[in-house]
Order: structure tokens, then C-alpha cells, then sequence
């Protein structure tokens, strides 16, 4: 009966024992792989409040593991279980800030396309005007002051409209300066989706579109300084897209990154190609209507050596002149339109996009020096001395010749 006792006891202290170890065992195991969990839930998450949820999970997992430590560091052997907690937090920590930063981005993409739709409205109440005008202008029989009064106004709302662009363009590259995008383009672009009237994309198509069309619009009622800013727009947005472009796709293209960056591309070059064209003829008639006389052109470096050829053949001219001041007096009107009309004028039109460079701009000042001492004519005055003098002269040497011929 003893021995049976103490086999009793045997047998339920070896059935403890393995009990205590499996359930050991099944402890170190839970808690292996509620660590697994938390670092896949933290790899996944896409807002900072599930990484706060998962916070109070590690809390909670630390709390209710702790007093099996000793047992778990055996079963982890090299790692430990505070090992490990820092390392899910670490890594809860890193992803927090990462997921911080991108609701930061996407809340300034979200003020961004507030912003353009803001730009949009009232680009579209000032074209409404502006197209309004127009009509008015071109069916009108007012008075010549209420067609000027309508002209003037017409043109304010043109050089409104183009100011709004200009801003617009800006606001995309102060928005991108404030993001840090790098690889963050897909990421910021996850679960990001937007109406077409939100999505910034589908703006800057239409505005594109608005301005060739504008563009390509034969308005009798604009003048060579509408067309110039017209000119500088495209060039501003051009270089605004180039450093903006690819990160702006990449936010808010979606599926259709390839069709946006086409077609928006397609677009630049029609709108460059339309509005210099433009620009470049409205610059030929004003000086075709002014009397000044150049060989035609249509780009930048044409302008130059169009406008150096004319100088040059002028000086040429002027060199076997001598009382006349014909040349003069085209001197003077080159170089007024040179002077007053371009360089204080339509340059500065141009913002950060000049017509010509500043080399450019001193070789013709050079030249306009050049022609204006060779055509500028000897003053009558002087003319009247020199013919006295001449005159006196030879009187004298008359008298001279007689005086000695007599003795």
C-alpha cells in the first residue's frame, strides 16, 4: 500500500512536470507568435491610429508575458523577451513617423487641390467676363469711349486671368518644395483616389487646353504685350513642370500615369509652338505698322539678327552721307522702339524668361552707338562757319596773290 502511494506520487509529480513544461512550451509559442502578428500588423498599417491601437496590444502583450520571462529567454535562446519587445517597438516607432510624414503629404495634396479648384472658379468667372467682352466689343455700336472703356476692361481681365495661372503654377512648385517625395510618390499615392473635379491632373489638362485655345484665337482686340505674357506663361509652366511634373504624375496618376505625362507633354508643345508664333507675329505688324523695316522672324535668335542686320545696313548707309539726316531720323525711331518699347517694356513683361539674353541685349546697345555717330549729321551752324571760314580764306589768299603780283 506505501509502495502504491509513493508510485501514485511518482506518476502525478512526472504528469506536473510535463504539464508545467508543455505548458511552458505553449506560452513560449503564443508569445512567439503574437510578436509575429504585431509585426505584420505593423508592416501593414496604412494610418497612424491603427499604430496606435497596436500600441496598447504591446502593452498589453508585455504585461501579460512578463512573469513567463525567465521561460521564455530559455525557449528564444540567444534573443530575449525584452529583446524582442524593443524591437516591435522600434519597429512601431519607425513606421509611425513613416505614416505621420505621408498624412502630413497627403494633407497638403489635399490643400493643394482645394487650392487649384479656388484658382479654377475664379479663372473660369474671369474668362466668362473676358469671352463676354468680347462679344460685346465685336457686335457693339457704342461710342468710341464706351467701345475704349470695354476694351480696357477686357484687357484687365485677360491680364487677371494670366496672373491666377501664374500663381497657380507657383502654388504647384511650393507644394512639391514642402513634400518630401523621393520614394515616397507611391506610397502618399496608396488608397489616394480623387473625383476628376479634385484631381489636379485633370486641371492642368484644361487649363492647357483653355490657353491653346485662347491662343490660337485670332483677337484682333489684343496687343504685343498681351501676347508676350502669354508667351512667358507658357514658358514659366514649362519650367515649373519640368521640376514638378514627374512627382505630380506619380501622386495623382494612378493607373493613368503614362496617358497624363502624354498627354500634358503633347500639350506643352502646342501651346509653346501656338503662343510663340503668336507672340512673334504680333511683334512683325507693330513694327511693320511703326515704319521700321526688318527682315522677318519668328524666334528669338531670328529677332536678334533680324534687328542687328537692319542696324548694320543702316550704318553702312550713313557712312556716305553727310549733311542728310534721313539716317538720323531712322536712328531715332529704331532706337526708341529699342529703348522705351522692348528693353523698359516687353523684357520686363517676360518674367525669368527673356526675349533675348543679356549678351544679346549689349551687342545691339553697341550697335545703336555705332549708327548713331555715323548717321548723326553735321549741325547747319557748323556747316555755315565751316563755308565762311572757307570763304575768308581764300579771299585772303586772293588778296595775297595780287598784293605780291603788284609789287
Amino acid at each position: 500500500m506505501k509502495r502504491m502511494s509513493i508510485t501514485l506520487v511518482l506518476v502525478i509529480g512526472l504528469v506536473t512536470s510535463i504539464w508545467a513544461q508543455q505548458s511552458d512550451y505553449e506560452q513560449i509559442e503564443d508569445f512567439k507568435k503574437t510578436i509575429e502578428l504585431l509585426d505584420h500588423q505593423i508592416e501593414n498599417a496604412i494610418t497612424s491610429q491603427q499604430l496606435y491601437a497596436i500600441e496598447k496590444d504591446i502593452d498589453s502583450l508585455e504585461n501579460k508575458f512578463r512573469s513567463y520571462e525567465s521561460f521564455i529567454n530559455r525557449g528564444i535562446y540567444p534573443q530575449t523577451f525584452g529583446d524582442m519587445i524593443e524591437r516591435v517597438k522600434s519597429g512601431l516607432i519607425a513606421n509611425e513617423h513613416r505614416l505621420l510624414l505621408i498624412e502630413h503629404q497627403r494633407e497638403q495634396l489635399f490643400d493643394l487641390s482645394s487650392q487649384l479648384t479656388a484658382y479654377r472658379s475664379e479663372m473660369d468667372r474671369l474668362y466668362t467676363e473676358a469671352d463676354s467682352l468680347r462679344k460685346e466689343i465685336v457686335a457693339s455700336h457704342a461710342s468710341e469711349k464706351r467701345l475704349s472703356e470695354m476694351l480696357t476692361l477686357y484687357r484687365e481681365r485677360i491680364n487677371e486671368r494670366d496672373r491666377l495661372v501664374f500663381e497657380m503654377i507657383d502654388s504647384l512648385l511650393i507644394t512639391h518644395d514642402n513634400i518630401v517625395f523621393r520614394a515616397m510618390n507611391e506610397e502618399v499615392g496608396q488608397n489616394y483616389v480623387l473625383s476628376d473635379s479634385e484631381n489636379p491632373l485633370f486641371w492642368i489638362e484644361s487649363m492647357l487646353d483653355e490657353n491653346i485655345s485662347f491662343s490660337q484665337h485670332q483677337n484682333v482686340l489684343l496687343q504685343v504685350e498681351d501676347h508676350i505674357r502669354m508667351y512667358a506663361l507658357q514658358a514659366h509652366f514649362q519650367k515649373i513642370w519640368e521640376q514638378v511634373g514627374d512627382d505630380i504624375i506619380a501622386i495623382y496618376g494612378g493607373e493613368n500615369k503614362a496617358n497624363h505625362a502624354s498627354a500634358i507633354e503633347e500639350a506643352i508643345r502646342e501651346w509653346r509652338m501656338v503662343s510663340s508664333h503668336k507672340m512673334w507675329k504680333s511683334i512683325n505688324q507693330y513694327l511693320e505698322f511703326n515704319s521700321i523695316e526688318m527682315p522677318a522672324f519668328d524666334t528669338p535668335d531670328s529677332f536678334f539678327n533680324s534687328l542687328i542686320a537692319l542696324i548694320e545696313n543702316e550704318i553702312d548707309a550713313s557712312e556716305n552721307e553727310f549733311l542728310s539726316s534721313n539716317g538720323y531720323a531712322e536712328y531715332l525711331e529704331v532706337a526708341e522702339f529699342w529703348r522705351s518699347t522692348f528693353k523698359n517694356g516687353w523684357n520686363g513683361l517676360v518674367e525669368g524668361e527673356q526675349l533675348l539674353s543679356a549678351e544679346e541685349i549689349t551687342l545691339i546697345d553697341a550697335a545703336l552707338m555705332e549708327w548713331e555717330q555715323e548717321s548723326r549729321p553735321i549741325h547747319p551752324m557748323l556747316v555755315a562757319i565751316l563755308v565762311i571760314m572757307f570763304v575768308s580764306l581764300t579771299g585772303f589768299i586772293l588778296v595775297m596773290a595780287r598784293s605780291k603780283a603788284t609789287r
